[in-house]
């Protein structure tokens, strides 16, 4: 939120950290800079964050059978980073139909 001009918008899924009381307080005294929507549980087809994750579990999948000394979570934050880099790719995932109301 440091140096923000304009509000925040943030699209969270219906997980409980979303909710607790910390979240709650951060968010009150915000006053009005962080606006938070909240998705649906039932539609996790609307969750730009979903995308990400299934792009990066096929890429961790196809490396899998790579000889490597990474453990499993070094592939996964590296995969993380790589998709983070591609910016091409995370606007991509914006203008899927079921997320385009996010953009």
């Amino acid at each position: 939120m440091h140096k923000q001009k304009q509000p925040v918008t943030l699209i969270v899924d219906g997980h409980r950290t979303h909710f607790t009381k910390a979240v709650k307080e951060f968010i009150k005294v915000q006053n009005g800079k962080l606006k938070i929507y909240v998705l649906l549980s039932s539609s996790p087809e609307r969750n730009p964050d979903e995308l990400v994750w299934n792009n990066a579990k096929q890429k961790v999948a196809n490396k899998k059978h790579t000889p490597t000394k990474k453990t499993f979570r070094e592939t996964v934050e590296d995969t993380m980073k790589e998709i983070q880099r591609k910016t091409t790719l995370v606007k991509a995932f914006f203008n899927e139909p079921n997320v385009a109301y996010a953009k």
